[in-house]
């Protein structure tokens, strides 16, 4: 179990040190709008691997992508 809470440390520090280093050449907006990207991503892998993944998850997910292009994007 320990194991599987370090993988999970590893990849969200290594999305905060790619975010950080992004920051360098891009636009926080910008750079918001991708990370954001995130919450539609998670459920494709999901898809990818086989599991279920109900409409409502990727109504969810598109709604929540379209609001930060919204809010961020000019």
């Amino acid at each position: 179990m320990t194991c599987l809470g370090l993988e999970v440390g590893l990849w969200n520090g290594l999305g905060y040190v790619s975010q950080a280093v992004g920051l360098e050449t891009t636009e926080a907006s910008k750079s918001a709008f991708i990370f954001s990207l995130a919450v539609l991503i998670v459920p494709l892998l999901d898809y990818i691997v086989g599991r279920h993944i109900y409409a409502r998850q990727w109504i969810g997910a598109l709604l929540a992508v379209a609001g930060c292009a919204f809010l961020e994007l000019q």
